[in-house]
Formats: C-alpha cells, structure tokens, sequence
C-alpha cells in the first residue's frame, strides 16, 4: 500500500516536472524574444535617450536622423518618410552616399538648436552605426543636443504614437 502511494506521488512529481520543462521551454522560444526589458534612463550611457524620454522632454521638437542601412519600401512608410516632408528627418547612413545625405541634412541640423530642438540618431535595435553617426554629428559644434535612441528604431515601432 505504501509503495504503490510512493509510485503514485512520484508519477504525478514527474508528470508535473514535464508539463514544467515544457511550458518554460514554450516561454523561452516563443514569447521571450518579443518582450524587451523597459529603458531604464538611469543604465543608459552617456549621450542615449529613452523614446519615453524623448517625447515627455522634447515632444515634437525633434529632428530625427535615420541611420539604418537598408531603406526596403517598408522602411519608406515609416517614421522618416512622415517626417521627411516636414524638414524634421533626414537619412544619414554610412554608405556610399554618406556625405551627401550628411550634406544635405547639416543646414537643417545647425537650425535645430535655435529652435529650442534636439537632434535624435536611431538605426535598429543592436546596430551601431546610430552611435558612429552622433560622434560624427558632434564634431561640427552643432548647438541642439544630439542623443542615440536606446532601442532604435525597434523602440519606435513598439511603442506607435510616432507612426499614427
């Protein structure tokens, strides 16, 4: 009588051991990589801005900088083509076309800080050519701030407001 209780505690300890392997297994290869941790304004480095940050501080007085490399006919439904015509986004990518998209946009970026702006840098999450653009960028004395969007263009597209 006790060993078959004994077997029966230990067949439901394992039945619920595997049920638990595999709901972890489903949480970590299905849901946790779409969940990114909250920016934390505290952790981020010298020079990076929050997206929350960014528009509680400054609201629409940004001029962002695209500095992803690829411009795919999705990227040109995004937040740089909406605010392209409005002279508050320009693309700099370090590409071949570098220094004309840079060329192009330096009129408008030496404007921003005598309009009470700052100047935002975003590329993909886990790129770094947004932080390789803003050195580049704080080079020419501009007078609005310039900071790197922590979690680029990715935090843009989770978050929405920016895209409606």
């Amino acid at each position: 009588m006790v060993r078959d209780a004994f077997s029966q505690i230990v067949r439901v300890g394992l039945i619920i051991l595997g049920v638990a392997v595999v709901l972890c297994y489903m949480e970590y290869a299905w849901f946790a990589p779409g969940r990114v941790p909250p920016c934390d304004p505290a952790r981020l480095p010298k020079g990076h801005i929050c997206l929350e940050t960014a528009l509680k501080d400054w609201g629409d007085r940004i001029v962002w900088v695209d500095a992803r490399s690829k411009r795919s006919a999705e990227h040109e439904r995004d937040l740089g083509y909406m605010l392209h015509a409005l002279g508050r986004s320009f693309p700099i990518r370090k590409d071949a076309e570098f220094e004309e998209l840079k060329a192009a946009a330096m009129p408008r970026l030496h404007q921003a800080g005598f309009q009470g702006e700052c100047i935002i840098v975003f590329c993909a999450q886990d790129c770094t050519s947004s932080q390789e653009i803003a050195d580049d960028l704080a080079q020419y004395g501009l007078a609005a701030p310039v900071f790197v969007l922590e979690g680029g263009w990715d935090a843009v597209k989770r978050d929405g407001r920016l895209l409606k």
